[in-house]
């Protein structure tokens, strides 16, 4: 993880061997996870209010700042932390409560 996130900023350089490399990298992922996204917004387990392709790109943004972060204290979870980011993404129709362990009831209390 050290090593991709001390590239990965060297290469924000576009004179960077690596940068067109991650210009693609992440263009892929965006529209990969913002297609999902979309498809999710369709059948309303995913918010309206705000655009995949926004969602998508803090989705990138939070993985890759909490990597920072990690290498910086490894007691960070990263995975409770994008969970509660899947969460603010649900939809009406969103599976809240199978998305949440801690309630442990499956009433939504």
């Amino acid at each position: 993880m050290d090593l991709f996130v001390t590239l990965s900023a060297a290469a924000s350089d576009p004179e960077h061997p690596a940068n067109a490399f991650f210009v693609r990298r992440y263009e892929a992922l965006t529209e990969s996870i913002e297609d999902g996204l979309r498809k999710a917004q369709e059948r309303d387990t995913v918010r309206t209010d705000i655009r995949p392709d926004h969602m998508a790109r803090m989705l990138l943004a939070l993985s890759d700042g909490l990597q920072l972060q990690w290498l910086l204290n490894p007691g960070i979870d990263m995975s409770e932390t994008i969970q509660a980011f899947n969460l603010m993404c649900l939809g009406p129709s969103g599976e809240r409560d199978d998305a949440t362990p801690e309630t442990g009831s499956g009433d939504g209390a």
